[in-house]
């Protein structure tokens, strides 16, 4: 009687000998990244961008920079940050950094055109001269939201100024109003404000009137308030 054994252990080692193959052969299949890790490389692949100091940034060799929280939309983190100059914050002075989860940079938004140039940063304005400039900006004013501060006005398509920069509430000639308003620290000059409150009106559907009813709504940042601005 032949033994058949050998043969049978020579195909054995043959089939395992191909499935070898194919396991080396077969195309590679890339692990997915965790949420933790994806936004530690994001926050490491910003802060190395930002550590070189590329042109974009428009950085002068007396800025430093604040990451703040990202927010991660369509598989990109956005990494936001804030400037400050001699330490005074920057206002106009914000840019944000888009990375992928391996936290290679894929785009960057910077407000700012140009570098900081300030000799000085000595205010030769009072902060109580440049509030009663602010306040003339407004019809009325029934509140100030703290004190003026100092800090760096970078407007768009203009050399950065020293100013005092204060929030105030009030109304102003399209009525409710809560404004930032920047002056010159040098110049008592004024120099820019940001309105905080708009006037969106929307329309909701109503258990009697039916749909399209229209409500008043007040705006202030992101927030929106169902309280009709003129009162």
């Amino acid at each position: 009687m032949k033994r058949r054994t050998p043969l049978i252990i020579a195909l054995a080692a043959g089939t395992a000998a191909a499935s070898a193959v194919v396991a080396v052969a077969g195309p590679a299949t890339a692990q997915p990244v965790s949420p933790a890790a994806a936004a530690a490389n994001a926050a490491n692949g910003a802060a190395a961008l930002v550590a070189s100091r590329p042109a974009v940034l428009q950085a002068s060799a007396d800025d430093a920079f604040v990451a703040g929280a990202p927010t991660v939309s369509h598989g990109l983190h956005y990494t936001p940050y804030s400037r400050t100059f001699k330490g005074l914050h920057v206002s106009g002075g914000d840019m944000v950094i888009a990375t992928d989860d391996s936290g290679a940079v894929k785009a960057t938004s910077v407000a700012q055109d140009r570098p900081i140039n300030l000799a000085s940063i000595t205010p030769k304005v009072t902060s109580a001269a440049a509030l009663k400039t602010a306040e003339g900006r407004l019809k009325t004013v029934t509140s100030v939201e703290g004190s003026p501060t100092l800090v760096v006005y970078a407007g768009e398509g203009r050399n950065a100024a020293l100013a005092w920069e204060t929030t105030i509430r009030g109304t102003d000639a399209d009525g409710v109003s809560r404004q930032t308003i920047d002056v010159d620290a040098t110049t008592g000059a004024y120099l820019h404000s940001q309105e905080h409150v708009t006037d969106v009106a929307g329309t909701g559907n109503g258990f009697i009137y039916g749909s399209g009813v229209p409500l008043q709504t007040t705006q202030s940042g992101s927030t929106y308030t169902m309280k009709d601005p003129s009162e």
